[in-house]
């Protein structure tokens, strides 16, 4: 699949590091939480009638890129037709990796969920049901609230998967109808040594956000918590230190690359001796770095803006190479801004910021991919940051996929699709 390889460069990083104090001073991190093992959930009893699982891609150790790789310019797409995989309908929950693809099934009226994986997009296998026990007081809440509304409503999975060194740790909610708009039953979190065979574990928090890379697992657990694990199974709780007066932090962002861990997000500092603030002169973005959790350290990013309000994510391009984005409103209107780290210790302001502000990036650990559903010509647009942090737009030929899909980026390509039962292949040229 040469295709794939050409966009891999052959960047090296060795830690990620990131800060936000106004006056660029260094806060003093507050010591974290001794590791303790998160409680072994119940064991589940196996379901009946299982799958017997062929062809299951095994994560492995990502391999060193080529060093001189040519950039991909276009992306050929064909529809391709699924086998293995029942059709169904609402989120789809795909993801991809360097050894293969991922999938999950939801199931509402029996409340299961059923993994399958594919070596190539195309032929899938399915595993074993997953434990969905931590779902059940939600769902019961949820159906006592919508007695008496309208028949035919019902729930939709909404799977988050981050790839670890040798296992792939899951976070899933189910999205519900409601009167008014939508409520989120969860989280449960699994993990999985294949894809396949998957474990209920304990949740970290009410809404984790996690990432995982070759280094281990990273996760958000509240406005300034933060945790991180080698396996997915033990973690290492800790603390982000408010910077000199600073008086909230709101982390928004987490990633995790090769030789370490990032957070970030907005702090706010007193504007006045009230206490009180005035968000126009006292809102930053901050980034914070650790290797191991132990302790987080913050560094400036330049230029650093005051904002009315501000966000601040982070994306691992590769195993080696992260990207910082900031949303900043500095007056009520809009700013974006952009930087990318090899070494975890100095970011690289991006040109263009604005190209790719909306984008969500994807990598299998070695390719980055971007993907902003709405283009020029009402088409999905797609594109990735190269060596030299310029973003590339791919042009995009043969069956081209709608205005919404859902992708994932794999060893085959570009597996994307828009509701499920219509999928496609794309490959980088």
């Amino acid at each position: 699949m040469s295709g794939m390889r050409m966009l891999r460069v052959g960047l090296f990083v060795l830690a990620a590091v990131a800060s936000a104090a106004c006056d660029g001073a260094n806060a003093t991190p507050t010591p974290a939480a001794e590791l303790t093992p998160v409680p072994t959930p119940t064991a589940t009893a196996t379901p009946t009638a299982t799958p017997t699982p062929t062809a299951v891609p095994t994560p492995t150790p990502i391999p060193t890129p080529a060093p001189t790789p040519a950039p991909a310019t276009s992306i050929a797409w064909r529809k391709i037709a699924l086998t293995g995989v029942p059709g169904t309908d609402g989120n789809p929950n795909v993801y991809g990796w360097s050894g293969g693809y991922g999938y999950f099934a939801y199931d509402f009226n029996k409340n299961s969920i059923t993994p399958f994986v594919s070596l190539d997009g195309e032929t899938w296998s399915a595993g074993p049901k997953l434990d969905t026990r931590d779902f059940d007081n939600g769902l019961k809440q949820w159906r006592k609230g919508m007695a008496g509304e309208s028949s035919g409503l019902s729930c939709a999975l909404s799977m988050r998967v981050s790839t670890g060194p040798d296992s792939f740790l899951a976070v899933g909610w189910l999205v519900c109808a409601a009167p008014c708009g939508s409520e989120w039953v969860g989280p449960a979190m699994w993990l999985s040594p294949d894809g396949v065979t998957w474990t209920r574990v304990a949740k970290l928090a009410d809404s984790p956000i996690v990432a995982g890379s070759s280094h281990g697992y990273a996760a958000i657990t509240g406005a300034s918590k933060v945790a991180v694990s080698a396996d997915g199974k033990r973690w290492l709780a800790g603390t982000i230190a408010l910077p000199r007066n600073a008086v909230d932090v709101a982390l928004s962002g987490v990633a995790a690359f090769g030789r370490g861990f990032v957070v970030g997000g907005a702090i706010t500092f007193a504007g006045h001796a009230c206490a009180y603030t005035m968000p126009d002169e006292t809102v930053k973005a901050g980034i914070w770095f650790t290797t191991d959790g132990k302790k987080w350290t913050a560094d400036k990013l330049s230029p650093s803006l005051t904002c009315v309000s501000a966000t601040l994510d982070l994306d691992r391009l590769s195993d080696r190479l992260l990207l910082a984005r900031e949303d900043c409103r500095p007056g009520g209107q809009d700013k974006h801004l952009a930087w990318t780290s090899t070494d975890g210790k100095t970011w690289k302001q991006l040109r263009d910021a604005d190209r790719f502000a909306v984008a969500t990036f994807f990598t299998d650990g070695l390719d980055n991919l971007a993907y902003q559903p709405i283009g020029d010509s009402g088409v999905g647009t797609f594109g990735y940051i190269d060596p030299y942090g310029a973003f590339i737009t791919l042009t995009s030929t043969g069956d081209v996929p709608g205005a919404q899909v859902t992708p994932a980026l794999g060893p085959a390509g570009i597996l994307a699709t828009t509701d499920a039962r219509s999928w496609w292949m794309g490959a980088l040229e």
